[in-house]
């Protein structure tokens, strides 16, 4: 036989037996005493009771007389009850349901025990976007409910579920009944590494800095000289000019620095003097340690030029120098024209 039926079929038999009690008494006593007395006899099914929040329960009462008694509570704050003997446990305390038929009264003691929270954890350290479910177990069915001190830091929702907001401390209350417990949350601060201290690059060329986080999150990346090297929102860096540049990649207020040098090309050329007459062409080239196409110039364009290709070609007699140029760096030949 399951719990529940043995506990029907016991409360069962108790008001059996109070019946055949109530009705002996009444029996045995003359219908003139009983009209006349005062002081009826009053059994109750039950004298002393704990209950939980929420919990309700009917206490019966049997009058020697036959009359229907009255039911009060001395605190309806701690349990009320109905004018049918029904109980309802409300908040933790213990106060009397009295019982009164004439001049009688006898009382029955309720006990409301405290609503009993146990968390999961007691404190629980996440990082920023992080989820924890903070399960709870309730003596009683009451709702409970969750709130934190600190929402900027840790939120809550209406289920437990506790989300990392930025690094910091909040305490998250937990709420049944009059009841409550805390749980600490510590959003931890994130780790943060790059995967380059110092880069050396040249103009126009291109690097990736990785950035691993511990919280997962990306980072905000900037340059300090956006004219000599800038960063997009993955990490990757371009050269502009020659220079020095940092770059940083900030989360949640950690900052990681990378130094970047842009440096300048060391320039070579085939010829560092040319002769030629009027009308003749000459090629020459520009080895660039960066890899660019260099800028060609001509001092007096009036005796020699020089196309973007190198291409020197006389004019008229005289001198002229032309010069290969890239990102700050140069180097010369000395162009004679004779006739």
């Amino acid at each position: 036989m399951k719990s529940t039926d043995s506990k029907k079929l016991f409360f069962h038999n108790k008001l059996i037996t109070l019946f055949l009690i109530a009705a002996i008494c009444i029996g045995i006593m003359p219908d003139s005493v009983l009209a006349a007395s005062q002081y009826p006899v009053i059994i109750l099914t039950s004298y002393n009771r704990t209950l939980k929040i929420g919990d309700t329960f009917y206490l019966a009462a049997f009058t020697s007389n036959g009359s229907i008694p009255t039911y009060k509570s001395m605190s309806s704050k701690i349990a009320s009850v109905t004018s049918l003997g029904e109980i309802t446990a409300k908040s933790p305390g213990t106060c009397k349901i009295n019982v009164k038929s004439k001049k009688t009264e006898v009382s029955c003691k309720i006990t409301v025990s405290k609503t009993k929270l146990v968390l999961s954890k007691k404190s629980v350290s996440i990082e920023h976007g992080e989820n924890f479910k903070l399960d709870v177990k309730s003596s009683t069915k009451s709702q409970i409910t969750y709130k934190s001190n600190k929402t900027s830091v840790a939120a809550v929702d209406d289920s437990g579920n506790i989300t990392g907001c930025k690094p910091g401390d909040a305490i998250i209350t937990v709420k049944a009944d009059t009841s409550t417990a805390l749980c600490k949350v510590k959003v931890k601060t994130p780790t943060v590494k790059l995967s380059h201290s110092s880069l050396s690059l040249y103009k126009n060329q291109s690097a990736s800095i990785k950035c691993e986080v511990s919280s997962g999150l990306a980072p905000v990346w900037k340059s300090n000289k956006q004219s000599i090297v800038s960063v997009d929102e993955n990490g990757l860096v371009t050269a502009h000019k020659h220079g020095s540049a940092v770059i940083s990649a900030t989360v949640d207020g950690v900052k990681k620095i990378c130094s970047i040098e842009v440096k300048s090309p060391v320039i070579k050329l085939n010829h560092s003097s040319l002769k030629l007459k009027p009308g003749e062409t000459k090629t020459l080239t520009a080895s660039v340690s960066s890899g660019n196409a260099p800028t060609w110039t001509s001092k007096k364009t009036s005796i020699a030029t020089i196309n973007q290709k190198g291409v020197v070609k006389a004019k008229k007699a005289g001198t002229t120098i032309i010069t290969a140029s890239e990102d700050g760096a140069s180097a010369s030949c000395a162009v004679t024209v004779t006739k």
